[in-house]
């Protein structure tokens, strides 16, 4: 990610990120850089409860001798296995688990077609007009 490119960047001298900095600055820090740190930064009582469950069983990610800088420097999404968004689960195997995906592509089909004939009656309606 953009800060263990930072702490890449800085590993020459003895000012550098380490992989519990780049987390603080995805969590903690960027909560309090939001003025949102009552509500999140991190899985405390009375906060949101965000967070994601990794599968660690990944070839680029094993061995998993620092697991924290396996997930700073390694981690491209596909690893992501569960999605929780205020202590409610989202999404699971990369599919969303709140939300009616055949209603949601009738309406997309629906409002395809309804866009297609307004074009269609709007290149009618110039072809008059010439």
């Amino acid at each position: 990610g953009f800060s263990s490119n930072i702490s890449a960047g800085f590993a020459c001298g003895q000012d550098f990120l380490t992989s519990w900095d780049c987390l603080r600055m995805a969590t903690l820090w960027g909560a309090r850089a939001l003025q949102l740190e009552h509500e999140i930064g991190s899985l405390s009582k009375g906060k949101r409860g965000d967070f994601f469950v990794l599968r660690f069983n990944q070839a680029h990610l094993l061995p998993a001798h620092n697991p924290l800088a396996n997930v700073i420097h390694s981690i491209h999404g596909s690893e992501i296995n569960s999605v929780y968004c205020h202590g409610k689960l989202v999404a699971e195997n990369g599919c969303p688990t709140n939300l009616d995906t055949e209603k949601i592509k009738a309406e997309v089909l629906l409002c395809h077609n309804q866009i297609e004939e307004f074009i269609k009656k709007k290149g009618e309606s110039r072809e008059n007009k010439i």
